[in-house]
Order: C-alpha cells, then sequence, then structure tokens
C-alpha cells in the first residue's frame, strides 16, 4: 500500500523483535486455526535497525501469509532474530510447508509472478516484500525444499543506539 501511495519512508531506530511480534499478534488467533504452531526465537540483545516500522510489518506480514498459505494441512512457522557482528540482524522465517522448486527461485521476486493454484494470488506479495527489504538497504534470500518447507532470510544493516543516521547505511 505504501508503494502505491507513494509515500517516503519514515525511518527512525527499531527492534526488529518487536516489529515482528507486532506483527504476529495479528496472525496468532488465524494460525491456531489453522493449525499452524508459530516458534520464535528472538536474540535478546538484538541491535536497533534503521527503518520505517510500518513497511517492515508489511514485508514480513506478506512472508507470514505465505507461509501460512504454503501449510494447509497446519504445520510449523519458525522466526529467529540473530545479531551478524555489529554491523547486520539476521531475520530467518521458516516454514514446512509445500517448498518452491529451484527453477521459480529466479521469478518469485517478480510482480505478478505466483506459483498458487487457481488463482491464489496476484504475485505482488513477493516484490512488495523485495522492495521494501532493498529499501532497508537489505538483502533477502530464499531456501527450500519441495514436501520439505521454505526459508527467507533477511539480512538489515544494524546501529547502535548511538548513531545517527538519516539513511540506512548498505551492509
Amino acid at each position: 500500500m505504501a508503494f502505491s501511495r507513494k509515500t517516503r519512508p519514515e525511518f527512525k531506530l527499531a527492534n526488529i523483535n518487536h516489529i515482528i511480534e507486532e506483527t504476529l499478534s495479528l496472525l496468532d488467533y488465524q494460525a491456531g486455526l489453522q493449525q499452524v504452531k508459530i516458534k520464535r526465537q528472538y536474540d535478546p540483545e538484538l541491535l536497533p535497525v534503521l527503518a520505517d516500522p510500518a513497511q517492515l510489518k508489511q514485508a514480513f506480514l506478506n512472508l507470514f501469509m505465505n507461509a501460512q498459505d504454503a501449510m494447509p494441512e497446519g504445520g510449523e512457522l519458525s522466526i529467529r532474530t540473530r545479531n551478524l557482528g555489529t554491523k547486520a540482524v539476521r531475520v530467518r522465517i521458516s516454514d514446512t510447508g509445500m517448498g518452491i522448486p529451484k527453477e521459480h527461485y529466479s521469478q518469485i521476486f517478480e510482480p505478478f509472478y505466483t506459483t498458487k493454484k487457481g488463482g491464489g494470488g496476484a504475485g505482488l506479495g513477493l516484490s512488495v516484500v523485495y522492495g521494501i527489504i532493498k529499501e532497508h538497504q537489505g538483502t533477502i534470500k530464499v531456501d527450500s525444499v519441495v514436501g520439505q518447507g521454505t526459508t527467507f532470510t533477511i539480512r538489515l544493516p544494524a546501529r547502535r543506539p548511538e548513531e545517527h543516521a538519516d539513511s540506512p547505511q548498505k551492509i
């Protein structure tokens, strides 16, 4: 939505653990209904990132909803955060769903590309996620095994609380 409105991101120091938890609170009830167990492994000493929390919530929401869709019979959604030294924060989002064939990796972040059967998606979710992560000077990678699940790994530049800058630094 933010991209369609052409609003400028409002970057501030933010805790990824809090952003993820706020986003998960929107899905807890639905996840329970779909028999999706959510496993949280947050680094308690996670460094802050310079971020637009609303945009990151949108990115995480898309990834969490895709994970739930990939587990129609239930499963486990695992979210892990970790400091990578003092320069970056890593977020790993894994599911025990259907998986994505490797031949689709190069296309999944393209607009209007979907692997969902029967018109189950517009193919915009992952392209929005990709755009948000790039705007935050981060990276996103996918690893998947068909029939076993998918992991998205996001790296974002970390900031020390005493650092004051107007835009994200590259990692």
